[in-house]
């Protein structure tokens, strides 16, 4: 008798990036009227029709781009995971580097960011 070979049914384990995205789903599509699509080629999550998070991709560097609180906005920048976004000219989010988020913090300011483009209607269903 003739033994067959099992198959190799193991996951292949996420990429950061892809696990990050999973996290990202979960928080980001639980608010009120949110939805995910692309913005030119990354993944996007908007309140309504406007982006509060992306998973981007600067210099090589993968990062989540988030709207933060101007006065918080300059203690991030010393931190290093932390840096300008290159597209944001009026200087009102920043992105994160994908390496040890602290989830705690990164749902604040998923909030925050959220907070910053959603309608009165979708504040109020929060």
């Amino acid at each position: 008798m003739i033994a067959k070979k099992k198959k190799n049914t193991k996951k292949k384990p996420l990429s950061r990036r892809d696990a990050v995205a999973a996290r990202l789903r979960k928080i980001c599509l639980a608010l009120p009227e949110t939805s995910e699509g692309v913005s030119f080629g990354n993944i996007a999550f908007r309140a309504g029709k406007r982006p509060f998070v992306v998973l981007d991709t600067y210099k090589g560097v993968d990062c989540v781009f988030v709207y933060v609180d101007p006065g918080l906005r300059e203690n991030l920048l010393n931190d290093k995971r932390f840096f300008a976004a290159p597209y944001d000219p009026k200087e009102k989010g920043l992105c994160r580097s994908l390496v040890a988020i602290d989830w705690r913090q990164m749902k604040g300011l998923i909030l925050y960011s959220y907070r910053s483009v959603a309608l009165a209607r979708m504040l109020k269903a929060l």
